[in-house]
């Protein structure tokens, strides 16, 4: 069931989500990615030899640059991290 008023269709036809569920959707995005991403280095810690702090700015720099798919970085980096081939300079 869709909220009245939730959604206005431009006049090139495409639908924009309106406010206040713009910023919610995006609120629950964000904290729903925190979520994820601390479970993530909480799971790597004690399986790895990197620490949360070095986990999470190597995933930044690879989000930052990605030329990948989702799927295809978070792959690379947890196989990485477990390999102990995270980070170069390590």
């Amino acid at each position: 069931m869709a909220v009245e008023g939730m959604w206005t269709m431009t006049d090139e036809g495409e639908f924009i989500l309106n406010e206040p569920y713009a910023t919610y959707l995006a609120e629950a995005k964000l904290h729903a990615t925190r979520g994820w991403r601390e479970e993530l280095y909480a799971y790597l810690v004690p399986r790895c030899p990197y620490t949360r702090d070095e986990l999470n700015a190597e995933m930044l720099r690879r989000v930052n640059g990605r030329e990948c798919s989702a799927m295809e970085l978070l792959d690379e980096f947890v196989l990485e991290a477990l390999g102990g081939d995270l980070i170069p300079h390590m």
